[in-house]
């Protein structure tokens, strides 16, 4: 049997080779994935954002959540809730709301995320100045 005598400089050609073909076979993958579920990362979901405060009362908060073209956001938000804000993501697509309370007279906040009608993820907060903030990925 030979012996693999590796010579000076030959380790890091060893090492490119095989993350090369590493970069390769997780590529196929991916690629095999998609071809499998034609849905992922092509379907287009219909996710809605919402901010609300206690039953009857006016809100006012800071929102940031992630847009349709996957940017973060930034809005304020005066009036009578609950406060909807509509967004298209994919499969596979990640999803991010948070809204703050912006004054001392207002303690208690909620978010949701909806995806296709279907709630995703929800949290609530109570307190002065409270942060609700919910996220996940889009099926």
């Amino acid at each position: 049997m030979k012996k693999l005598v590796l010579e000076n400089g030959d380790t890091k050609k060893l090492l490119i080779f095989v993350g090369v073909i590493l970069f390769l076979v997780l590529g196929s993958i991916n690629r095999i994935k998609h071809l499998t579920d034609p849905d992922a990362g092509t379907s287009d979901h219909k996710v809605i954002y919402v901010v609300s405060s206690g039953e009857g009362m006016h809100l006012n908060a800071s929102l940031t959540y992630m847009n349709s073209s996957g940017g973060t956001q930034q809005e304020n938000f005066y009036g009578a809730g609950p406060f909807e804000i509509e967004v298209h993501k994919v499969s596979g697509d990640f999803v991010y709301i948070s809204a703050q309370l912006k004054n001392e007279y207002l303690d208690n906040i909620h978010v949701a995320i909806l995806v296709d009608g279907k709630l995703l993820q929800e949290a609530s907060s109570t307190g002065s100045y409270s942060i609700a903030t919910a996220s996940g990925r889009v099926q």
